[in-house]
């Protein structure tokens, strides 16, 4: 692993790891790394399919549980940050099967961004629409926590990956994002590149 921190007027986002070493299976992903990034919009986690970078993401989150180690992250207040993990299966983003329905569980009022998917169900929806419907939905919660993406633009046609990274660089602006990716959309923004 290569951490390379290209912005280094960043101190609202601290990302420690301590010691931490991280299988998946029997493949180690990580073995006894340590490093301390700050950051301010974009962290990229950049590897080839395969490289272990959704299990990171997971384990940032606390989905995926370290061999050893700790993952600490903290806010500009040194308090921690929490975190809001978007799958890269969109479908696995949503627990009820209508749009509607998982706004009012996530406590959305404000429908206008979900106007045209609202009566939808999420399994007549195409791949991109779920990923447009689920950064959308992580944005409105949000409220200072960091939004970790897992491959947000995969299965996206180029339109449509192109504007839906121009909202995430957007957003970034005011909302912290762990990329994981393979593709080079958000290489020009990044305040941290880890290079798997």
């Amino acid at each position: 692993m290569i951490v390379h921190q290209l912005n280094n007027k960043c101190s609202d986002y601290r990302l420690i790891f301590e010691n931490v070493s991280l299988y998946a299976g029997d493949k180690v992903i990580l073995e006894h790394e340590s490093f301390n990034i700050t950051y301010n919009n974009i962290v990229i986690l950049k590897g080839q399919i395969g490289s272990g970078k959704s299990t990171i993401l997971k384990a940032v989150a606390g989905l995926q549980k370290l061999k050893q180690g700790n993952i600490y992250s903290y806010n500009k207040n040194n308090e921690n940050a929490g975190a809001i993990y978007i799958h890269s299966q969109p479908e696995l983003n949503f627990l009820t099967g209508y749009i509607k329905d998982e706004l009012k569980l996530l406590g959305i009022t404000d429908y206008s961004p979900f106007e045209k998917y609202l009566n939808k169900s999420v399994y007549e929806l195409s791949g991109g629409a779920l990923k447009k419907i689920s950064l959308l939905m992580a944005l409105h919660i949000s409220n200072g926590r960091i939004i970790l993406s897992d491959e947000p633009l995969d299965m996206l046609d180029d339109i449509e990956a192109e504007s839906l990274s121009k909202v995430i660089i957007e957003y970034s602006k005011k909302t912290p994002f762990i990329i994981a990716t393979h593709d080079k959309h958000f290489d020009d923004y990044a305040d941290v590149l880890i290079n798997l």
